[in-house]
């Protein structure tokens, strides 16, 4: 099921259609009075056109600065599937497959702006990087999340008026899942919705323990993917190497005028 209008163009794949509602938030809580419960009560392959119409198209995002190089993003995705997923986006067009280096970089939020300690945004992101002739940044989000960016900054191989995403159940190298090598997923300390302020430089570290409970280096910022002795596993290498990565099970995509 596609949808198109003036700004973006998203649209379901069969499995993405087989994942959504009405199975959507059946038994996940924090999203009563919502647009995507309205969704779920009363669900319809129209309503759900609706939703992504004129609710939320899964990623949205607004460019707060430009350069020849990268843009700057305030980004906001929400998985709506019940199910982890990879959301990647990309100022170029994404494949499903492509041979690329994977770079980890890890982001920490301990504060929060909202007042009630049970609706605190804080929490922290592995933002997951593909590069190739072309770069991809890849967030991998919790069932049923939110994850706001306040400023994501996209590189550019060359300039776009296009944000590109899509969501996958798995991000595989043969029949490795990258997802299974640590813990990658966004990580709110209550509820489902985190917020980290920027992606820009190293504001917001993770802690070494943090990383360390992870799976992950506890210091270094050069993490890539990396297959030496005792096989796949995210290191400090200083030649990362390129791999066959391949998107599983495409749910969703699309792309957004920026």
């Amino acid at each position: 099921m596609a949808h198109v209008c003036g700004r973006f163009h998203c649209a379901f794949t069969a499995p993405g259609l087989d994942a959504a509602p009405p199975r959507l938030l059946r038994g996940a809580g924090g999203w009563e009075g919502c647009a995507l419960r309205r969704l779920v009560a009363e669900f319809s392959l129209g309503g759900l056109a609706h939703f992504v119409r004129c609710c939320h198209n899964g990623v949205e995002a607004e460019v707060l600065r430009a350069t020849n190089h990268s843009k700057h993003l305030a980004l906001e995705v929400l998985n709506f599937f019940p199910q982890p997923v990879w959301v990647a986006i990309s100022a170029e067009p994404l494949t499903q497959s492509s041979t690329a280096t994977l770079r980890v970089q890890t982001f920490a939020h301990s504060t929060s702006c909202l007042e009630a300690p049970a609706a605190s945004r804080a929490g922290s992101v592995v933002l997951c990087s593909l590069t190739s002739d072309h770069i991809a940044d890849l967030l991998y989000c919790p069932a049923f999340s939110r994850t706001e960016i306040g400023e994501h900054v996209l590189r550019l191989h060359q300039p776009g008026d296009f944000l590109h995403f899509l969501f996958a159940s798995s991000l595989s190298v043969g029949t490795s899942a990258v997802e299974g090598l640590a813990d990658l997923q966004c990580r709110s300390e209550v509820g489902n919705e985190v917020l980290i302020p920027t992606t820009r430089s190293s504001h917001y570290p993770m802690g070494s323990w943090q990383r360390e409970q992870r799976g992950l280096p506890e210091s270094g910022d050069d993490i890539y993917l990396d297959d030496g002795p005792g096989g796949l596993a995210l290191r400090n290498v200083e030649s990362p190497q390129a791999m066959v990565f391949e998107f599983q099970e495409v749910l969703f995509h699309g792309k957004i005028a920026l």
